[in-house]
């Protein structure tokens, strides 16, 4: 039974201490994960981190290539174009729901606290309590899972976006608009708000994953994404 608790608390350190070094850019887009490597690095067996590997594989967080291992996904801006569409589709779905359930006003804290956050490392990690509470009222399990996972995969590429102060500011204005609708219960106005709020990110795409790209070159193993943000932050 020890042994049975053990590898179980190796493989979550393993999972979640890989899965924030990644989604923080640790590592340059295409390098391989070695699993022994890796192991070293967190003083245990290979067999853990081999099935937290496996896991964020899985989840699409990184991918597998035939006979060779696990990689670092290559940076691709159509993929995160769709990324953020089916973000935008269950945001505008769990909103809906919640709304549905009386308990809109409820999540109107959180829109605005996501922009309330000091620097865009902790405004990005806020979208995931705003996630949580649509999940609580939204009563859609597998909606909010998803969007979990799509805050996960695109948690590099939005401190990109927060990181800018004009942008940044151009979203809390909206978001403070969908706040004020949404405490008033005025779904149309809430719901039209979101919309503008996602249309307006679009706009700035292409700057934002430039950007992206040319820091994920940059930065390898020795320094994150996030560090490097902080200075322009």
């Amino acid at each position: 039974m020890m042994h049975i608790r053990s590898t179980s608390c190796s493989y979550s350190t393993a999972y979640l201490g890989l899965r924030d070094q990644i989604i923080r850019g640790d590592y340059k887009p295409g390098s391989r994960l070695g699993i022994s490597v890796l192991a070293n690095e967190f003083r245990m067996s290979p067999t853990p981190v081999r099935e937290a590997l496996s896991r964020l594989a899985q989840e699409d967080i990184i991918e597998t290539r035939q006979q060779r291992g696990f990689f670092i996904k290559e940076f691709n801006p159509d993929e995160i174009a769709e990324l953020y569409a089916l973000i935008h589709l269950n945001v505008a779905f769990l909103m809906r729901r919640t709304a549905s359930n009386g308990a809109l006003p409820t999540v109107a804290d959180e829109i605005t606290d996501i922009f309330a956050a000091e620097t865009a490392t902790a405004a990005s990690r806020h979208v995931f309590r705003f996630r949580d509470r649509l999940a609580d009222y939204a009563g859609s399990p597998n909606a909010a899972q998803t969007l979990h996972n799509l805050f996960l995969r695109t948690h590099f590429i939005r401190v990109v976006e927060f990181s800018s102060r004009q942008r940044h500011a151009k979203m809390k204005s909206i978001a403070v608009s969908i706040a004020r609708a949404a405490r008033r219960d005025d779904r149309q106005t809430c719901f039209r708000a979101l919309d503008r709020l996602f249309l307006q990110r679009a706009e700035w795409f292409s700057t934002v994953t430039n950007q992206a790209f040319n820091l994920a070159a940059q930065i390898g193993k020795d320094g994150s994404v996030e560090r490097e943000l902080k200075v322009a932050e």
